[in-house]
């Protein structure tokens, strides 16, 4: 499971069941199903959502540059047609991230929750940690 938790908001994704799509490896052989919950200041998004592993494995290889960048810098991670997107922006400190959320009910849904919150170096670890346990599923 993965799972973000802090002052503004509680993000947790977990896994629901791994469907194998080609024989051999490659970027499209494994989607998986997930179910998300997102909770800030009584509003309550919840959804089953899916994405290749690949796609959460480019995320983590990218938090994990993030992080090691000294920099200002931001990544965007917004698979399967955008219903969710989340956008990671390391400040000039270098310890401070910010990330910008965008849930959408459904995939091509005019309906979304959208906003931004303050994380510390801890929850990128926490968020770490989160995508390799997805990866393994």
């Amino acid at each position: 499971m993965l799972k973000i938790i802090n002052s503004d908001i509680e993000l947790e994704i977990t896994p629901i069941e791994k469907v194998i799509n080609t024989p051999e490896p490659n970027f499209y052989h494994e989607w998986l199903n997930m179910y998300v919950e997102f909770k800030s200041k009584g509003l309550t998004y919840q959804a089953n959502w899916g994405c290749y592993s690949s796609e959460l494995n480019e995320l983590k290889q990218s938090l994990l540059a993030l992080k090691n960048n000294t920099s200002h810098s931001e990544i965007k991670f917004s698979p399967n047609e955008g219903m969710i997107t989340l956008l990671f922006h390391k400040h000039k400190n270098g310890s401070t991230y910010y990330l910008k959320y965008k849930f959408y009910t459904e995939i091509r849904s005019s309906t979304f929750i959208e906003g931004e919150t303050t994380l510390g170096e801890l929850n990128i670890d926490e968020l770490l940690i989160g995508l390799n346990w997805l990866t393994q599923f």
